[in-house]
Protein backbone atom coordinates (compact mmCIF):
# COMPACT_ATOMS: atom_id res chain seq x y z
CA UNK A 1 0.00 0.00 0.00
CA UNK A 2 1.10 3.65 -0.32
CA UNK A 3 2.43 5.43 2.50
CA UNK A 4 0.92 7.46 5.24
CA UNK A 5 3.43 10.31 3.43
CA UNK A 6 2.35 9.47 -0.25
CA UNK A 7 1.49 12.17 -2.98
CA UNK A 8 -2.39 10.93 -3.36
CA UNK A 9 -5.26 12.69 -2.43
CA UNK A 10 -8.89 13.46 -2.51
CA UNK A 11 -8.78 14.02 -6.40
CA UNK A 12 -6.91 13.77 -9.23
CA UNK A 13 -3.16 15.11 -8.79
CA UNK A 14 -0.95 16.02 -11.40
CA UNK A 15 3.33 15.93 -10.16
CA UNK A 16 6.24 16.54 -12.11
CA UNK A 17 8.52 13.64 -12.04
CA UNK A 18 11.28 15.53 -10.23
CA UNK A 19 8.49 15.84 -7.34
CA UNK A 20 8.15 12.51 -7.17
CA UNK A 21 11.09 10.40 -7.09
CA UNK A 22 13.44 9.72 -3.81
CA UNK A 23 16.49 10.53 -5.98
CA UNK A 24 18.25 12.43 -8.36
CA UNK A 25 17.43 11.15 -11.86
CA UNK A 26 20.45 9.75 -13.60
CA UNK A 27 21.67 7.49 -16.13
CA UNK A 28 24.39 5.00 -16.49
CA UNK A 29 27.68 3.19 -17.44
CA UNK A 30 28.97 5.88 -20.72
CA UNK A 31 31.63 3.19 -21.33
CA UNK A 32 31.47 -0.30 -20.39
CA UNK A 33 33.97 -2.16 -21.64
CA UNK A 34 33.67 -6.14 -23.06
CA UNK A 35 31.35 -8.15 -21.31
CA UNK A 36 33.38 -10.29 -18.56
CA UNK A 37 31.80 -13.39 -17.39
CA UNK A 38 30.43 -13.55 -13.40
CA UNK A 39 30.48 -9.26 -13.72
CA UNK A 40 28.03 -6.88 -12.84
CA UNK A 41 24.90 -6.87 -14.96
CA UNK A 42 24.41 -3.63 -16.78
CA UNK A 43 20.79 -3.54 -18.53
CA UNK A 44 21.34 -2.19 -22.02
CA UNK A 45 18.10 -0.42 -23.90
CA UNK A 46 17.67 -4.00 -25.90
CA UNK A 47 16.94 -5.59 -22.29
CA UNK A 48 13.79 -3.40 -21.58
CA UNK A 49 10.97 -4.57 -23.04
CA UNK A 50 7.20 -3.33 -22.43
CA UNK A 51 6.97 -3.41 -18.38
CA UNK A 52 9.65 -6.21 -17.85
CA UNK A 53 13.29 -6.91 -18.74
CA UNK A 54 14.54 -9.71 -20.80
CA UNK A 55 17.28 -10.55 -18.74
CA UNK A 56 18.36 -13.82 -20.76
CA UNK A 57 21.26 -11.86 -22.38
CA UNK A 58 22.84 -9.20 -20.44
CA UNK A 59 26.05 -7.57 -20.38
CA UNK A 60 27.83 -8.28 -17.66
CA UNK A 61 30.89 -5.03 -16.56
CA UNK A 62 33.87 -5.44 -14.32
CA UNK A 63 33.12 -4.76 -10.79
CA UNK A 64 35.61 -1.73 -10.82
CA UNK A 65 33.84 -0.34 -13.79
CA UNK A 66 30.03 -0.57 -11.83
CA UNK A 67 31.86 0.88 -9.06
CA UNK A 68 32.95 3.94 -11.30
CA UNK A 69 28.91 4.51 -11.18
CA UNK A 70 27.81 3.68 -7.51
CA UNK A 71 24.79 6.36 -8.83
CA UNK A 72 22.97 3.79 -10.95
CA UNK A 73 23.06 0.82 -9.24
CA UNK A 74 19.48 -0.62 -9.26
CA UNK A 75 17.52 -1.65 -5.93
CA UNK A 76 14.01 -3.74 -6.29
CA UNK A 77 11.38 -1.78 -7.62
CA UNK A 78 13.53 0.89 -9.72
CA UNK A 79 12.20 1.96 -12.89
CA UNK A 80 14.19 2.27 -15.78
CA UNK A 81 13.28 4.06 -19.18
CA UNK A 82 15.06 3.80 -22.58
CA UNK A 83 16.39 7.45 -23.46
CA UNK A 84 18.58 6.89 -26.51
CA UNK A 85 17.88 5.49 -29.46
CA UNK A 86 14.91 3.08 -29.32
CA UNK A 87 13.42 5.47 -27.28
CA UNK A 88 10.42 5.21 -24.43
CA UNK A 89 10.49 1.61 -23.01
CA UNK A 90 10.29 0.98 -19.29
CA UNK A 91 10.14 -1.71 -16.94
CA UNK A 92 10.08 -1.96 -12.99
CA UNK A 93 13.30 -3.97 -11.73
CA UNK A 94 12.69 -7.16 -10.18
CA UNK A 95 14.64 -8.48 -6.94
CA UNK A 96 16.56 -10.64 -8.90
CA UNK A 97 18.24 -7.51 -10.51
CA UNK A 98 19.14 -5.86 -7.07
CA UNK A 99 22.45 -4.35 -6.99
CA UNK A 100 22.59 -4.54 -11.28
CA UNK A 101 23.81 -1.66 -13.06
CA UNK A 102 22.84 0.35 -16.47
CA UNK A 103 24.33 1.92 -19.24
CA UNK A 104 24.19 5.37 -20.47
CA UNK A 105 21.02 4.98 -22.87
CA UNK A 106 19.17 3.83 -19.85
CA UNK A 107 17.69 6.26 -16.95
CA UNK A 108 16.79 4.75 -14.02
CA UNK A 109 13.83 6.46 -11.84
CA UNK A 110 13.70 5.68 -7.78
CA UNK A 111 10.64 5.81 -5.98
CA UNK A 112 9.68 5.70 -1.68
CA UNK A 113 7.15 3.44 -2.22
CA UNK A 114 7.06 0.37 -4.49
CA UNK A 115 3.23 0.89 -5.90
CA UNK A 116 3.87 4.14 -6.81
CA UNK A 117 6.82 2.72 -9.28
CA UNK A 118 4.53 0.51 -10.85
CA UNK A 119 2.29 3.41 -11.33
CA UNK A 120 4.70 5.74 -12.79
CA UNK A 121 6.14 2.88 -14.85
CA UNK A 122 2.78 2.17 -16.38
CA UNK A 123 2.03 5.93 -17.20
CA UNK A 124 5.40 5.45 -19.31
CA UNK A 125 3.26 3.06 -21.87
CA UNK A 126 0.02 5.42 -22.07
CA UNK A 127 -0.54 7.21 -25.16
CA UNK A 128 -0.26 10.54 -23.37
CA UNK A 129 2.71 10.10 -22.21
CA UNK A 130 4.48 8.06 -25.10
CA UNK A 131 3.72 11.42 -27.08
CA UNK A 132 5.28 13.71 -24.41
CA UNK A 133 8.58 11.35 -24.16
CA UNK A 134 8.68 12.12 -28.72
CA UNK A 135 8.26 15.61 -28.45
CA UNK A 136 10.48 16.04 -25.81
CA UNK A 137 13.20 14.02 -27.46
CA UNK A 138 15.87 15.89 -29.89
CA UNK A 139 18.30 14.42 -31.80
CA UNK A 140 18.76 14.40 -35.88
CA UNK A 141 20.65 10.60 -36.23
CA UNK A 142 20.20 9.12 -32.88
CA UNK A 143 16.85 10.00 -30.92
CA UNK A 144 17.40 11.30 -27.42
CA UNK A 145 15.62 12.15 -23.80
CA UNK A 146 17.38 14.28 -21.73
CA UNK A 147 17.21 13.90 -18.03
CA UNK A 148 16.21 17.75 -17.52
CA UNK A 149 13.42 17.16 -20.15
CA UNK A 150 12.87 14.15 -18.32
CA UNK A 151 12.48 15.49 -15.34
CA UNK A 152 9.88 17.59 -16.08
CA UNK A 153 6.85 15.53 -17.52
CA UNK A 154 3.82 15.40 -15.86
CA UNK A 155 2.20 11.96 -14.33
CA UNK A 156 -1.49 12.31 -12.84
CA UNK A 157 -2.25 10.79 -10.11
CA UNK A 158 -5.78 9.11 -9.41
CA UNK A 159 -7.71 9.60 -5.57
CA UNK A 160 -6.06 7.49 -3.09
CA UNK A 161 -9.50 5.81 -2.87
CA UNK A 162 -9.39 4.98 -6.65
CA UNK A 163 -5.26 4.17 -6.93
CA UNK A 164 -5.28 0.42 -6.12
CA UNK A 165 -8.35 -0.18 -7.75
CA UNK A 166 -6.91 1.36 -11.14
CA UNK A 167 -3.26 -0.09 -10.57
CA UNK A 168 -4.49 -3.58 -10.57
CA UNK A 169 -7.20 -3.39 -13.75
CA UNK A 170 -4.10 -1.92 -15.49
CA UNK A 171 -1.84 -4.42 -14.46
CA UNK A 172 -4.60 -7.18 -15.49
CA UNK A 173 -4.95 -5.88 -18.72
CA UNK A 174 -1.04 -5.97 -19.47
CA UNK A 175 -0.93 -9.38 -18.32
CA UNK A 176 -3.78 -10.84 -20.67
CA UNK A 177 -2.18 -8.62 -23.44
CA UNK A 178 1.11 -9.73 -22.27
CA UNK A 179 -0.41 -13.68 -22.18
CA UNK A 180 -1.78 -13.49 -25.61
CA UNK A 181 1.56 -12.35 -27.54
CA UNK A 182 3.08 -15.21 -25.79
CA UNK A 183 0.74 -17.76 -27.29
CA UNK A 184 1.33 -16.01 -30.44
CA UNK A 185 4.99 -16.23 -30.35
CA UNK A 186 4.47 -20.05 -28.99
CA UNK A 187 2.23 -20.79 -31.80
CA UNK A 188 4.30 -18.93 -34.69
CA UNK A 189 7.27 -21.29 -33.36
CA UNK A 190 5.15 -24.70 -33.81
CA UNK A 191 3.93 -23.28 -37.29
CA UNK A 192 7.26 -22.58 -38.40
CA UNK A 193 8.65 -25.94 -36.98
CA UNK A 194 5.31 -27.83 -39.13
CA UNK A 195 5.89 -25.92 -42.34
CA UNK A 196 9.41 -26.55 -42.45
CA UNK A 197 9.07 -30.14 -41.73
CA UNK A 198 6.06 -30.26 -44.40
CA UNK A 199 8.34 -28.43 -47.20
CA UNK A 200 10.91 -31.06 -46.33
CA UNK A 201 9.00 -34.09 -46.51
CA UNK A 202 7.09 -33.04 -49.53
CA UNK A 203 10.09 -32.13 -51.62
CA UNK A 204 12.20 -35.64 -50.59
CA UNK A 205 9.70 -37.67 -51.09
CA UNK A 206 8.44 -37.40 -54.42
CA UNK A 207 8.36 -40.39 -56.45
CA UNK A 208 12.34 -42.03 -57.29
CA UNK A 209 10.65 -43.90 -60.26
CA UNK A 210 9.23 -40.56 -62.31
CA UNK A 211 11.94 -38.01 -61.01
CA UNK A 212 15.19 -37.10 -62.00
CA UNK A 213 17.98 -34.95 -60.38
CA UNK A 214 19.47 -32.12 -62.89
CA UNK A 215 21.05 -28.72 -62.99
CA UNK A 216 18.78 -26.36 -62.36
CA UNK A 217 20.78 -24.39 -65.46
CA UNK A 218 19.14 -27.50 -67.38
CA UNK A 219 15.52 -26.99 -66.64
CA UNK A 220 15.45 -23.22 -66.58
CA UNK A 221 17.35 -19.84 -67.11
CA UNK A 222 18.20 -17.00 -65.12
CA UNK A 223 19.41 -13.37 -64.58
CA UNK A 224 20.36 -10.63 -62.74
CA UNK A 225 18.61 -7.57 -62.18
CA UNK A 226 19.52 -4.09 -62.96
CA UNK A 227 22.00 -1.59 -60.87
CA UNK A 228 20.72 0.15 -58.91
CA UNK A 229 22.92 3.84 -59.56
CA UNK A 230 21.35 7.18 -59.19
CA UNK A 231 23.97 8.64 -60.85
CA UNK A 232 23.97 6.61 -64.45
CA UNK A 233 20.65 5.42 -63.91
CA UNK A 234 18.61 7.26 -66.84
CA UNK A 235 15.01 6.67 -68.43
CA UNK A 236 11.28 6.64 -66.77
CA UNK A 237 11.10 5.80 -62.87
CA UNK A 238 9.47 2.16 -62.94
CA UNK A 239 8.50 0.51 -59.77
CA UNK A 240 10.88 -2.60 -58.99
CA UNK A 241 11.14 -5.73 -56.94
CA UNK A 242 14.34 -5.80 -54.43
CA UNK A 243 15.59 -8.32 -51.22
CA UNK A 244 13.10 -7.15 -48.84
CA UNK A 245 10.30 -7.73 -50.93
CA UNK A 246 10.95 -10.94 -51.91
CA UNK A 247 9.76 -13.60 -48.82
CA UNK A 248 9.25 -17.00 -49.09
CA UNK A 249 6.24 -17.82 -51.37
CA UNK A 250 4.80 -14.55 -51.03
CA UNK A 251 5.93 -10.50 -51.70
CA UNK A 252 5.70 -7.58 -49.66
CA UNK A 253 4.64 -4.43 -51.52
CA UNK A 254 3.81 -2.21 -49.33
CA UNK A 255 6.99 -0.34 -49.71
CA UNK A 256 7.90 -0.21 -52.95
CA UNK A 257 10.63 1.81 -54.66
CA UNK A 258 11.00 3.52 -57.87
CA UNK A 259 14.62 3.54 -60.24
CA UNK A 260 14.79 4.83 -63.71
CA UNK A 261 14.79 2.27 -66.88
CA UNK A 262 14.66 3.19 -70.48
CA UNK A 263 12.27 1.68 -72.80
CA UNK A 264 15.06 -0.16 -73.96
CA UNK A 265 16.00 -1.98 -70.76
CA UNK A 266 12.08 -2.63 -69.69
CA UNK A 267 11.36 -5.95 -71.49
CA UNK A 268 15.18 -7.25 -70.48
CA UNK A 269 13.92 -6.14 -66.76
CA UNK A 270 10.22 -7.03 -66.81
CA UNK A 271 8.88 -9.05 -64.22
CA UNK A 272 6.60 -11.54 -65.71
CA UNK A 273 3.68 -13.98 -64.65
CA UNK A 274 5.08 -17.15 -63.18
CA UNK A 275 8.76 -16.08 -62.74
CA UNK A 276 10.06 -16.87 -60.14
CA UNK A 277 12.70 -14.08 -58.02
CA UNK A 278 15.22 -15.20 -55.93
CA UNK A 279 17.50 -13.43 -53.03
CA UNK A 280 20.93 -13.52 -54.63
CA UNK A 281 22.46 -11.79 -50.58
CA UNK A 282 20.50 -11.00 -47.76
CA UNK A 283 18.80 -14.27 -47.20
CA UNK A 284 20.17 -16.17 -50.20
CA UNK A 285 17.57 -18.68 -51.66
CA UNK A 286 14.46 -17.18 -50.27
CA UNK A 287 11.95 -17.12 -53.19
CA UNK A 288 8.58 -16.32 -54.50
CA UNK A 289 6.56 -16.92 -57.74
CA UNK A 290 5.37 -13.17 -59.31
CA UNK A 291 1.66 -14.06 -60.23
CA UNK A 292 1.65 -11.31 -62.69
CA UNK A 293 -0.34 -8.03 -61.00
CA UNK A 294 0.70 -4.77 -62.74
CA UNK A 295 3.85 -3.96 -64.60
CA UNK A 296 7.38 -4.35 -61.95
CA UNK A 297 11.09 -4.43 -62.63
CA UNK A 298 14.10 -6.07 -60.36
CA UNK A 299 17.07 -5.07 -58.93
CA UNK A 300 20.81 -6.43 -58.96
CA UNK A 301 20.10 -8.15 -55.84
CA UNK A 302 17.36 -10.75 -57.12
CA UNK A 303 17.82 -13.39 -60.07
CA UNK A 304 15.41 -14.06 -61.94
CA UNK A 305 14.46 -17.42 -63.28
CA UNK A 306 12.20 -18.26 -65.49
CA UNK A 307 11.10 -22.45 -66.07
CA UNK A 308 11.28 -24.83 -68.99
CA UNK A 309 8.02 -26.96 -69.17
CA UNK A 310 9.46 -29.52 -66.95
CA UNK A 311 9.51 -27.45 -64.02
CA UNK A 312 6.96 -25.96 -62.24
CA UNK A 313 7.76 -22.29 -61.09
CA UNK A 314 6.18 -23.39 -57.38
CA UNK A 315 7.92 -26.54 -57.28
CA UNK A 316 11.71 -24.69 -57.89
CA UNK A 317 10.20 -22.24 -54.52
CA UNK A 318 9.06 -26.09 -52.49
CA UNK A 319 12.73 -27.29 -53.28
CA UNK A 320 14.79 -24.14 -52.55
CA UNK A 321 12.82 -23.69 -49.45
CA UNK A 322 13.16 -27.39 -48.20
CA UNK A 323 17.28 -27.38 -49.29
CA UNK A 324 17.40 -24.02 -46.90
CA UNK A 325 15.99 -26.11 -44.58
CA UNK A 326 18.07 -29.18 -44.72
CA UNK A 327 21.35 -27.23 -45.00
CA UNK A 328 21.68 -28.81 -48.62
CA UNK A 329 22.00 -25.24 -50.06
CA UNK A 330 24.97 -24.56 -48.01
CA UNK A 331 27.17 -25.36 -50.10
CA UNK A 332 26.28 -23.75 -53.09
CA UNK A 333 26.84 -20.27 -51.39
CA UNK A 334 30.01 -18.06 -51.12
CA UNK A 335 31.14 -15.30 -48.84
CA UNK A 336 32.60 -15.24 -45.16
CA UNK A 337 30.25 -12.08 -44.44
CA UNK A 338 27.36 -11.90 -46.30
CA UNK A 339 26.68 -14.77 -47.84
CA UNK A 340 25.74 -15.05 -51.49
CA UNK A 341 24.20 -16.96 -54.61
CA UNK A 342 25.36 -16.39 -57.49
CA UNK A 343 24.62 -16.91 -60.83
CA UNK A 344 27.12 -19.96 -61.61
CA UNK A 345 26.12 -21.54 -58.07
CA UNK A 346 22.28 -21.17 -58.91
CA UNK A 347 22.93 -22.74 -62.55
CA UNK A 348 24.30 -26.07 -61.18
CA UNK A 349 21.87 -26.48 -57.93
CA UNK A 350 20.52 -30.36 -58.43
CA UNK A 351 17.03 -30.22 -58.20
CA UNK A 352 14.97 -33.33 -57.23
CA UNK A 353 12.38 -33.15 -60.21
CA UNK A 354 9.52 -35.73 -60.60
CA UNK A 355 6.53 -35.52 -63.48
CA UNK A 356 4.29 -32.29 -63.37
CA UNK A 357 1.98 -34.09 -62.20
CA UNK A 358 3.30 -35.14 -59.10
CA UNK A 359 4.77 -31.17 -58.99
CA UNK A 360 1.50 -30.04 -58.77
CA UNK A 361 -0.18 -32.12 -56.14
CA UNK A 362 2.55 -32.09 -54.20
CA UNK A 363 2.62 -28.00 -54.28
CA UNK A 364 -0.89 -28.08 -53.58
CA UNK A 365 -0.61 -30.08 -50.97
CA UNK A 366 2.04 -27.57 -49.01
CA UNK A 367 -0.50 -24.61 -50.17
CA UNK A 368 -3.15 -26.08 -47.94
CA UNK A 369 -0.88 -27.06 -45.06
CA UNK A 370 0.54 -23.05 -45.48
CA UNK A 371 -2.92 -21.40 -45.86
CA UNK A 372 -4.50 -23.36 -42.46
CA UNK A 373 -1.32 -22.69 -40.57
CA UNK A 374 -1.51 -19.22 -41.66
CA UNK A 375 -4.90 -18.80 -40.92
CA UNK A 376 -4.37 -19.78 -37.50
CA UNK A 377 -2.11 -17.61 -36.72
CA UNK A 378 -3.44 -14.34 -37.80
CA UNK A 379 -6.71 -15.53 -36.06
CA UNK A 380 -4.47 -15.14 -32.88
CA UNK A 381 -3.07 -13.04 -33.92
CA UNK A 382 -6.60 -10.86 -33.81
CA UNK A 383 -6.64 -12.13 -30.57
CA UNK A 384 -3.35 -10.30 -29.44
CA UNK A 385 -4.24 -7.43 -31.06
CA UNK A 386 -7.65 -6.93 -29.51
CA UNK A 387 -6.12 -7.75 -26.14
CA UNK A 388 -3.19 -4.90 -26.70
CA UNK A 389 -6.14 -2.83 -27.91
CA UNK A 390 -8.27 -3.13 -24.77
CA UNK A 391 -4.69 -2.50 -22.60
CA UNK A 392 -4.40 0.85 -24.54
CA UNK A 393 -7.91 1.80 -24.24
CA UNK A 394 -7.37 0.93 -20.33
CA UNK A 395 -4.59 2.99 -20.10
CA UNK A 396 -6.02 6.30 -21.79
CA UNK A 397 -8.90 5.84 -19.21
CA UNK A 398 -7.59 4.47 -15.90
CA UNK A 399 -4.48 7.48 -16.15
CA UNK A 400 -6.04 10.85 -16.32
CA UNK A 401 -9.51 12.30 -15.30
CA UNK A 402 -12.62 12.15 -17.54
CA UNK A 403 -12.38 15.41 -18.85
CA UNK A 404 -8.83 16.15 -18.86
CA UNK A 405 -8.36 15.08 -22.88
CA UNK A 406 -11.69 16.76 -23.13
CA UNK A 407 -11.50 19.85 -21.98
CA UNK A 408 -7.96 20.61 -24.05
CA UNK A 409 -9.57 19.59 -27.39
CA UNK A 410 -12.24 20.89 -27.40
CA UNK A 411 -10.87 24.51 -26.03
CA UNK A 412 -8.86 24.38 -29.51
CA UNK A 413 -12.85 24.08 -31.60
CA UNK A 414 -11.48 20.99 -33.28
CA UNK A 415 -12.82 18.55 -31.42
CA UNK A 416 -15.61 16.18 -33.13
CA UNK A 417 -17.46 14.12 -30.42
CA UNK A 418 -19.17 11.10 -30.56
CA UNK A 419 -22.58 10.10 -28.43
CA UNK A 420 -22.59 6.63 -27.79
CA UNK A 421 -25.90 5.70 -25.30
CA UNK A 422 -25.33 3.69 -22.70
CA UNK A 423 -23.03 1.30 -24.51
CA UNK A 424 -19.48 1.02 -24.27
CA UNK A 425 -17.54 0.56 -27.65
CA UNK A 426 -14.20 -0.06 -26.39
CA UNK A 427 -15.59 -3.84 -25.22
CA UNK A 428 -16.21 -4.27 -29.17
CA UNK A 429 -15.51 -5.90 -31.13
CA UNK A 430 -17.43 -8.99 -30.27
CA UNK A 431 -17.06 -11.54 -33.41
CA UNK A 432 -19.93 -13.30 -34.61
CA UNK A 433 -18.14 -15.53 -36.26
CA UNK A 434 -15.22 -17.28 -36.87
CA UNK A 435 -12.99 -15.98 -39.31
CA UNK A 436 -15.30 -12.44 -39.06
CA UNK A 437 -12.49 -11.53 -36.70
CA UNK A 438 -9.51 -11.91 -39.68
CA UNK A 439 -12.34 -10.08 -42.23
CA UNK A 440 -12.75 -7.07 -39.29
CA UNK A 441 -9.39 -6.49 -38.84
CA UNK A 442 -8.69 -5.91 -42.81
CA UNK A 443 -11.40 -3.89 -43.60
CA UNK A 444 -10.47 -1.72 -40.61
CA UNK A 445 -7.85 -0.12 -42.58
CA UNK A 446 -10.15 1.65 -45.14
CA UNK A 447 -12.71 3.31 -42.55
CA UNK A 448 -11.94 7.61 -42.08
CA UNK A 449 -13.79 7.51 -38.69
CA UNK A 450 -12.31 11.65 -38.98
CA UNK A 451 -13.96 12.52 -42.48
CA UNK A 452 -17.32 10.49 -41.26
CA UNK A 453 -17.89 13.01 -38.13
CA UNK A 454 -16.98 15.94 -39.84
CA UNK A 455 -19.62 14.96 -42.44
CA UNK A 456 -22.00 14.48 -39.54
CA UNK A 457 -21.51 17.84 -37.93
CA UNK A 458 -19.36 17.17 -35.38
CA UNK A 459 -21.88 14.96 -33.30
CA UNK A 460 -23.25 11.51 -33.89
CA UNK A 461 -24.67 8.88 -32.41
CA UNK A 462 -22.25 5.71 -32.96
CA UNK A 463 -25.42 4.12 -35.32
CA UNK A 464 -25.37 7.44 -37.17
CA UNK A 465 -21.49 7.00 -37.17
CA UNK A 466 -21.34 3.78 -38.73
CA UNK A 467 -23.91 4.45 -41.05
CA UNK A 468 -21.65 7.52 -42.69
CA UNK A 469 -18.06 5.81 -42.15
CA UNK A 470 -19.16 3.09 -44.56
CA UNK A 471 -17.68 0.33 -42.65
CA UNK A 472 -18.39 -3.56 -44.15
CA UNK A 473 -19.45 -4.76 -40.71
CA UNK A 474 -20.30 -3.60 -37.25
CA UNK A 475 -16.95 -5.62 -36.15
CA UNK A 476 -14.76 -3.76 -38.58
CA UNK A 477 -16.27 -0.47 -37.29
CA UNK A 478 -15.35 -0.89 -33.91
CA UNK A 479 -12.26 -2.22 -34.97
CA UNK A 480 -11.21 1.15 -36.18
CA UNK A 481 -12.76 3.17 -33.32
CA UNK A 482 -10.16 1.23 -31.07
CA UNK A 483 -7.44 1.53 -33.34
CA UNK A 484 -8.05 5.32 -32.94
CA UNK A 485 -7.83 4.69 -29.23
CA UNK A 486 -4.74 3.41 -29.30
CA UNK A 487 -2.84 5.99 -31.60
CA UNK A 488 -4.12 8.60 -28.98
CA UNK A 489 -6.23 10.00 -31.68
CA UNK A 490 -9.57 9.02 -29.66
CA UNK A 491 -10.39 9.29 -25.77
CA UNK A 492 -12.86 7.58 -24.21
CA UNK A 493 -14.73 10.24 -21.12
CA UNK A 494 -17.91 10.46 -19.67
CA UNK A 495 -20.22 13.44 -20.73
CA UNK A 496 -22.54 14.94 -18.05
CA UNK A 497 -25.35 13.01 -19.42
CA UNK A 498 -23.30 9.99 -17.93
CA UNK A 499 -23.13 8.62 -21.45
CA UNK A 500 -20.13 8.07 -23.07
CA UNK A 501 -18.38 10.66 -24.89
CA UNK A 502 -15.43 9.73 -27.68
CA UNK A 503 -13.25 13.00 -28.38
CA UNK A 504 -11.61 12.64 -31.56
CA UNK A 505 -8.51 14.95 -32.29
CA UNK A 506 -8.44 15.56 -35.81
Amino acid sequence: MISVDSPLGDDWSEWRLHDLVSHPLTYGIVKTGPSVPGGVPAVRVTDVRDGFIDTSDLLCVSPEVAGQYARSTLKTDDVLLTIQGNLRRSAVVPSELEGANITRSVAVLRFSDAELARWVQINFESPRLQAEFARKSSGSTRAALNLKDLATVAVMLPPAREFSRRLTALENARDLRDAALSEVAKATSHVDAAQSSAVRTLYNGASTASSSTQPLGEVASSSLGKMLDQAKNRGTPRPYLRNANVQWRRFVLDDIQHMRITDEEADRFRVLANDVLICEGGAPGRAAVWTGEGEVYFQKALHRVRCSSDLSPSWLVLALQAMTAQGTLAPYLTGTGILHLTGSSLAKLPLLIPSIAEQSARVAIIDEVFTKSEQTLRLLSATADSAGLAYQALLARHTSPPQLHTDKIEATNRSVRVITGQENPLEYPRFSARGSAEAAYSDADGIDLGSALTALGGTATAAELLAACGAASVDAFYVALRHAVARGELIESAASNQSRTLSVSP
